[in-house]
């Protein structure tokens, strides 16, 4: 509307950046200057030249949602912000990490503290929807724990968190 206050969206469909139809669609969110958020990680194997350069004009709401699920998927990460950056966005990333394997989970949410206060990691034990008595990992809720709140994350390794009086997550690095 022509009022003052900035309409807001938000954008359901991750695979916007995958279609024709879905790239129309942020040149008109652009635009029209609404501020928008998309509430699932956008694939960053999909960014190109000309998606980054839209994606640096957009009014984000907070920041820019990449999924990193994977090991490979760290280095598309970089490549994607990279290329974004490069038009200008000053803004964060937020990274969904799905996790798994111990071993490569902490590798993957750990990369980005020595990278920039401006990645993210955000951690979600991995759901096996076709089981319902699903028991999550200890070590995964304490991950968790401490990767979603920037302020311990930055300021803390890991192995020296203590999520409980007595209880140091090093103790998790001898299991391996």
């Amino acid at each position: 509307g022509n009022n003052s206050r900035t309409e807001k969206a938000i954008l359901m469909d991750n695979n916007i950046l995958a279609s024709n139809y879905g790239l129309q669609q942020i040149e008109k969110i652009i635009k029209l200057g609404v501020k928008v958020d998309f509430n699932q990680g956008l694939d960053a194997r999909l960014i190109t030249d000309e998606i980054a350069r839209l994606l640096a004009r957009v009014k984000w709401i907070k920041r820019i949602r990449f999924g990193c699920d994977t090991p490979g998927q760290i280095a598309e990460v970089e490549r994607a912000s990279a290329l974004i950056d490069k038009y200008g966005y000053k803004g964060e990333y937020f990274l969904y990490c799905i996790l798994m394997d111990f071993k490569e989970s902490f590798a993957r949410v750990n990369y980005w503290k020595s990278k920039s206060r401006r990645f993210l990691p955000h951690c979600q034990p991995f759901r096996d929807l076709n089981n319902p008595h699903q028991i999550i990992p200890q070590w995964q809720k304490d991950m968790a724990h401490w990767a979603d709140r920037k302020e311990i994350y930055m300021s803390c390794d890991f192995k020296d968190f203590s999520p409980r009086k007595g209880f140091l997550c090093k103790e998790y690095f001898k299991m391996l």
